[in-house]
């Protein structure tokens, strides 16, 4: 539990910790925090940040509004900031090859699962 609670509040939390934490804290991270699950298909190459923001888990409702997200420093990918709207993700993006920690500005936080 008290990598969770380093996870979701501590600001200096680093890429590097996220990697190295267990599947067990994914697991509680999920029963603390939205999460969405994605089918692995959908993943076979390289996913747009966009379209994940937008179709793959619908946090976002258009691609547009991802874009000004994104382009406004506003959207993290496992605590590294992204500002370029053209970002894809792939295999190594995955934490144990199957979740991805998305923050939306400082307090809104979510996982994405691939299942």
């Amino acid at each position: 539990m008290q990598q969770v609670s380093e996870l979701l509040f501590n600001k200096n939390c680093s890429n590097e910790f996220l990697f190295s934490l267990p599947e067990e804290t994914f697991v509680q991270l999920k029963s603390e925090i939205p999460h969405y699950q994605i089918a692995r298909e959908l993943n076979t190459t390289d996913i747009g940040l966009v379209n994940l923001m937008t179709e793959g888990t619908g946090h976002l409702a258009s691609k547009s509004e991802a874009r000004r997200a994104i382009q406004s420093n506003a959207i993290s990918i496992n605590k590294i900031r992204i500002s370029d709207p053209e970002t894809s993700l792939n295999v190594d993006n995955w934490i144990l090859g199957k979740y991805i920690v998305v923050e939306n500005g400082k307090k809104n936080k979510f996982i994405v699962e691939l299942v």
